[in-house]
């Protein structure tokens, strides 16, 4: 009990959370699913994320996608941490 109480009280916190997916050209993220809010369609808003949070992106194929191309997804995350540093 002593032992879980320390781990939630000393783990990593992200707070006020932006996260952006962006893809390479051929794919796009679609839909978004978690407990987040979005107030456009590329923004994806989250009050606090830690290494125990998950949210899943659909992402769709629009075009010829050949092996030689490949396929990127970079998803890019914009927090305040507990000290207050942005990162």
């Amino acid at each position: 009990m002593i032992g879980e109480l320390s781990y939630h009280l000393n783990r990593d916190v992200g707070f006020d959370v932006v996260m952006r997916v962006r893809t390479s050209t051929g794919v796009r993220p679609t839909d978004f699913h978690g407990h987040f809010y979005m107030s456009n369609t590329t923004d994806v808003e989250i009050a606090a994320i830690d290494s125990r949070k998950a949210i899943a992106v659909e992402i769709k194929h629009d075009d010829k996608l050949t092996d030689e191309d490949g396929v990127y997804i970079q998803i890019a995350l914009l927090y305040t941490s507990m000290k207050g540093n942005y990162s």
